[in-house]
């Protein structure tokens, strides 16, 4: 786990990484994780005043305790998206109407506001959305979603081939990050700079496409032939919560976005 610290700016991505633990989330069933975590993600975006979302930041921030990861892990993996939450950041600031900022015609006030608005819900979603991944492996996962969408089989929907899929595309995310470190080793020693930097880009993106390609390829040859992959592994923790506690917690955690959309809705409905 102290590894994930030190590694590399483009191995400090958290979400879609999994790495076994015996924390609290870790040991939580996956059916309802896969139903929390999703909720809260819909529940980052559905709110919007800031009362609802320091609420839900007080509980990505308890989450967060109960994986079982440094702070740091965090800062680092948000850090990531720092390039992403500034353009959106510019968008809001230069194209949204409203009040303008320091008597500049092109700078918006309230595009500055919903701007940072937007960048704390992008942040939430990534913190609950990297939850789910890093606590629970690929191959819990997928059994969760299969568990989960079972009474959808009397309909004779592929339920179980669906699962596959997420499985495959949960697998396919850490050679992403590999190609993409083998990527930024090759360039190490380079000069620096933006131009330099953009032609390196365009230089090893057909290069990194071609090898993402491959072992796609090599995924599938080895399923086709009926071998394991070796990163598909369920590292189940040593002890499982029991049935109440699971739902005690579950219930604690969805009562924050229950009654957050409420208040949004109530309004609407009245």
């Amino acid at each position: 786990m102290r590894g994930l610290v030190t590694m590399p700016i483009l191995d400090d991505l958290i979400l879609g990484r999994f790495e076994p633990g015996e924390s609290l989330l870790h040991r939580f069933d996956a059916p309802l994780k896969l139903i929390l975590m999703p909720v809260l993600v819909i529940c980052s975006f559905a709110v919007t005043r800031p009362a609802a979302l320091t609420a839900l930041s007080a509980l990505a921030l308890i989450l967060a305790a109960c994986s079982g990861y440094p702070w740091r892990t965090w800062w680092r993996g948000l850090l990531v998206f720092r390039w992403l939450f500034l353009f959106t950041l510019l968008l809001h600031l230069c194209f949204s109407p409203g009040r303008t900022l320091f008597g500049v015609a092109f700078l918006s006030f309230d595009g500055l506001l919903q701007g940072l608005r937007v960048i704390w819900q992008l942040s939430l979603a990534v913190v609950f959305s990297s939850l789910l991944t890093l606590t629970t492996s690929p191959a819990r996962i997928a059994r969760a979603f299969i568990t989960l969408a079972a009474p959808l089989q009397k309909l004779r929907l592929p339920v179980a081939r669906a699962g596959e899929f997420i499985l495959l595309t949960l697998h396919f995310l850490p050679l992403l990050r590999e190609e993409l470190i083998v990527a930024r080793t090759v360039g190490a020693g380079q000069p620096a700079g933006v131009a330099a930097s953009v032609r390196r880009l365009r230089e090893n993106l057909g290069p990194l496409l071609l090898r993402l390609v491959d072992r796609a390829e090599e995924m599938a040859l080895a399923l086709a032939q009926g071998h394991a992959l070796p990163a598909i592994v369920d590292p189940a923790p040593k002890r499982s919560l029991s049935s109440w506690l699971n739902w005690t917690l579950f219930g604690a955690a969805m009562l924050v976005p229950v009654f957050l959309i409420g208040l949004r809705l109530w309004p609407t409905s009245a």
